[in-house]
């Protein structure tokens, strides 16, 4: 659809088996399971995952924008195609679709929920955006057609348009758009083949599905919880530029906004969230996710780390964490999201640290895996760009740290330097980074936090 609005020439593979080897050396595809689509190959360099390569179609072809100039408004964008992506398609096609009984009674429950905050957002709106179709509405797209044939295919009714005027009615506009209606797949076709995938899904010694979640719901705050709503009334009225970074004590999440400020030269205040209590103002700030990091500027909040460096990126234009080649720029998007999203924190976090005996060494085989994908990247390379810090480092940032608690909890050893000589160069450098070093948790802490957390997910002690 991106590419129609654009006009651009580009090639649809019918007969995809026929040409399945060659799409896959070329794309170079390195997701730990499976080549996945979508990719797009641009004078035969490859670009995949689907908001990644929406973001260099954006950067590359300029006419027709995806998304506004406002970096406030370029923010909330991302954030909603985010939100699309990992919170409401796994919460209808993993919850919903996937699932029967009980369980998929929770997951309707969880998919309303989500389809809930897309209403609130599209009250008095013809797309995301106001009045053109944005980054927001295509990664909805798939809702105004695949819903109706995933509903059929359950057996039940979602999205009721008496619940969701505001929905239906951009679902109707959406379906409309010419370049829209021209590219839907045949519907029998497709519900044919959902179908077929549910049933296989439904039998006993079907494989199951889980999605893991990678933020963190942990922090410190001591007295300060008692002067905290005075503290923030307070600032905002005597700071000249109010910048707020809501963090936590364990969220590696949380350090990727403080670097970035930091390396951009950006004066801002720490909030101190206990997640296990939290707060009013991070509920009002956040109330989609309730998580840490949230960044608060001038009274309008980010949310998602990512999302927060992009609007860094594009609000304080000092020392750039993206470079200027729209290709350099994907490619450094598709490591952020691959570190963030898809592989790298939750195969450690839950694969490795929560589990023990067969599980544990089925997480860490994968861990390694993924481990070797970003060795391989960073060989010959200082950073991942070259010479300096950008926003793949900043992602990657934690394992600089965070890996040897990691190790020390689990009580094993995962990345040996000359099995990864590369990561360890990198992880020296990064660490040595005066923003950085300057910027890290109390060890100590963050290590009885993980001991207590992996005590608890094992049974073994109640959580704290």
């Amino acid at each position: 659809m991106a590419a129609g609005q654009y006009s651009e020439s580009y090639s649809q593979i019918g007969d995809y088996k026929r040409h399945r080897a060659m799409i896959l050396e070329t794309a170079k595809h390195i997701m730990a399971e499976e080549v996945k689509v979508p990719v797009l190959i641009h004078n035969g360099k490859a670009i995949s995952e689907s908001l990644v390569i929406l973001e260099y179609i954006e950067e590359t072809w300029k006419q027709t924008p995806l998304l506004p100039k406002d970096p406030f408004q370029q923010a909330n964008a991302r954030f909603w195609a985010k939100f699309i992506d990992e919170k409401l398609y796994p919460s209808i096609v993993w919850g919903v679709f996937l699932k029967e009984g009980q369980e998929q009674e929770k997951g309707v429950l969880e998919s309303l929920e989500n389809l809930r905050h897309l209403e609130d957002e599209f009250r008095g709106k013809k797309f995301f955006g106001g009045e053109t179709i944005g980054l927001a509405d295509l990664a909805l797209g798939w809702l105004a057609y695949y819903l109706d044939i995933f509903e059929d295919a359950a057996g039940l009714k979602q999205a009721d348009e008496e619940k969701f005027p505001s929905l239906a009615a951009w679902k109707q506009e959406f379906a409309n758009v010419p370049v829209v209606r021209q590219s839907w797949p045949d519907r029998g076709k497709i519900a044919e083949k959902l179908v077929a995938m549910r049933h296989n899904l439904m039998q006993p010694n079907s494989k199951s599905y889980t999605t893991g979640q990678c933020s963190e719901s942990h922090s410190q705050a001591g007295d300060y919880k008692r002067h905290r709503a005075m503290i923030l009334e307070t600032a905002k009225h005597i700071m000249a530029e109010e910048v707020m970074v809501f963090r936590s004590l364990t969220s590696p999440f949380a350090l990727r906004v403080i670097w970035a400020l930091k390396l951009k030269g950006v004066e801002f205040e720490e909030i101190w969230e206990d997640l296990s209590n939290k707060s009013p103002l991070l509920l009002q700030y956040n109330p989609i996710y309730k998580k840490v990091p949230v960044l608060v500027h001038n009274g309008k909040a980010i949310s998602e780390s990512l999302v927060i460096l992009e609007y860094i990126e594009e609000t304080w234009k000092q020392t750039p964490l993206l470079p200027q080649d729209p290709y350099q720029r994907a490619n450094a998007r598709f490591w952020a999201k691959f570190i963030d999203e898809k592989q790298l924190y939750p195969s450690i976090r839950f694969g490795v640290l929560l589990k023990e005996g067969k599980e544990q060494e089925k997480g860490v085989l994968e861990f390694l895996e993924n481990l070797q994908h970003v060795e391989d990247e960073l060989r010959g390379k200082k950073f991942f760009g070259g010479e300096t810090i950008g926003l793949a480092d900043l992602a990657l940032g934690w394992l600089a740290y965070y890996l040897d608690i990691f190790e020390e909890a689990a009580g094993l050893k995962l990345a040996d330097e000359e099995k990864f000589p590369s990561l360890a160069a990198w992880k020296q450098e990064f660490a040595n980074v005066p923003v950085v070093r300057q910027s890290w948790p109390d060890r100590g802490k963050v290590a009885e936090r993980f001991v207590a957390m992996r005590k608890a997910s094992l049974g073994k002690e109640t959580p704290r």
